[in-house]
């Protein structure tokens, strides 16, 4: 089953696959919309026993045109917006990058205990990232320049993949956002820091990282911006950056599945 949520609707598109019991919401990275994200692993998920919810977040994707403050608490928000208007109680989360520094706020707001557990693939830390002034000046190039963003999606790789698919990446992210949306986005996973909100937080966690990543994005930093949490594991995946659900699928599905198979 594929379903596209009603453009009349308030909250933000999404895309239903499956028919399983076990319900989970997929979201994407500042650089890119599920479907752009997602579309290798989609022939790798069990429709069976999941049905997913693909979504994009205000200013991306099918949801370029929709309005919002498109900020991280906005994004933590709208899980739950979703989650109701698809009628569901408790669900999972899938999240990358920025949507991963989201999952963690959405937790927090989680007072009826809905989230069941959250895979966050390569996730930005509730910490922020922070940045000089050159690296800041570099990323707002990259909003508007193909060549910068064709660059940094390399950068991301570890410039490991044809320079075709930093150009197809850079081209779609350059099509399927909102300028203003991006930018604001940018803002938020830079200096929003509820680091120290997360002790103690209990929530089961899986956070995947790509050996190939930036650094700051390895098995170190996310053990750094994890350390207060009390129930999470950290797997990096080989032959693969900040983007394991296209670099690697099969594999990378059948990491979330696995997981969420033990709830």
């Amino acid at each position: 089953m594929s379903v596209t949520s009603n453009a009349q609707t308030v909250i933000p598109h999404y895309t239903l696959k499956g028919e399983g019991e076990k319900k989970v919401i997929v979201l994407h990275d500042w650089m890119g919309d599920t479907q752009g994200n997602w579309k290798f692993a989609m022939d790798y998920l069990d429709l069976e026993n999941y049905t997913y919810a693909f979504l994009d977040v205000r200013g991306y994707g099918q949801s370029k045109d929709i309005k919002g403050q498109f900020t991280i608490e906005e994004i933590a928000s709208d899980y739950f917006a979703v989650a109701d208007k698809l009628g569901w109680e408790r669900f999972f989360i899938v999240a990358h990058s920025i949507n991963g520094m989201a999952s963690q706020r959405a937790v927090l707001n989680d007072k009826e205990n809905r989230i069941i557990a959250v895979v966050a693939l390569t996730p930005v830390s509730s910490a922020g990232f922070p940045v000089d002034e050159e690296t800041k000046t570099f990323f707002e190039s990259m909003i508007v320049d193909v060549d910068a963003a064709a660059t940094g999606y390399g950068m991301l790789v570890s410039d490991k993949l044809p320079k075709k698919w930093n150009y197809q990446r850079a081209r779609r992210w350059h099509t399927e956002t909102n300028k203003d949306a991006v930018r604001s986005y940018m803002t938020e996973w830079l200096t929003n820091n509820f680091y120290e909100d997360t002790k103690g937080i209990e929530k089961p966690f899986l956070v995947i990282y790509g050996e190939d990543d930036l650094p700051a994005w390895r098995e170190e930093g996310q053990k750094e911006a994890f350390k207060y949490f009390k129930n999470v594991e950290i797997k990096g995946v080989a032959n693969a950056g900040h983007y394991p659900m296209q670099q690697v699928p099969a594999y990378t599905v059948n990491l979330i599945e696995t997981y969420f198979s033990r709830f």
